[in-house]
């Protein structure tokens, strides 16, 4: 569930900036909004990720993933968002290009298991399993 809410809590940061124009509380909110999106996310990824793949391969998991998300997603980020400024004028369309991973990420998570099985509960879930599909089969 974390996984499907710390995007949602990004794009409506972001629409709170770009309504941030208007009024100050848009971007007093976003203010509030972002460090809440980076408490959760971390967390619920890392435990998501463990709990699919396991102890063994998590660093190496979490490795490739911060080294997106922490360093060539903010390279490329800064770069295009710089250059849709200075096409546009202005930060709107800057920050409808912030939004897109966040509209991504959201639906990716949309496609995930909510319950991951720990690996020896899903093998003892087919163990037992096994005997029916086995008594089924000899039916037929």
């Amino acid at each position: 569930m974390n996984l499907i809410l710390c995007p949602l809590v990004g794009i409506v940061a972001c629409l709170f900036i770009l309504q941030s124009r208007h009024s100050i509380v848009f971007a007093v909110i976003s203010c509030i909004l972002f460090p809440i999106y980076w408490a959760m996310m971390p967390g619920g990824c890392i435990g998501y990720a463990g709990s699919i793949f396991g102890r063994k391969s998590l660093g190496k998991i979490w490795g490739i993933a911060t080294l997106i998300a922490v360093s060539i997603g903010p390279a490329v980020g800064s770069i295009v968002g710089g250059a849709l400024k200075d096409l546009t004028g202005g930060v709107t369309a800057a920050m409808r290009f912030a939004i897109a991973p966040y509209v991504v990420a959201f639906l990716l998570a949309l496609t995930l298991p909510l319950v991951v099985l720990p690996k020896r509960a899903a093998n003892k879930n087919a163990e037992l399993a096994a005997p029916q599909n086995l008594q089924q089969s000899e039916a037929r």
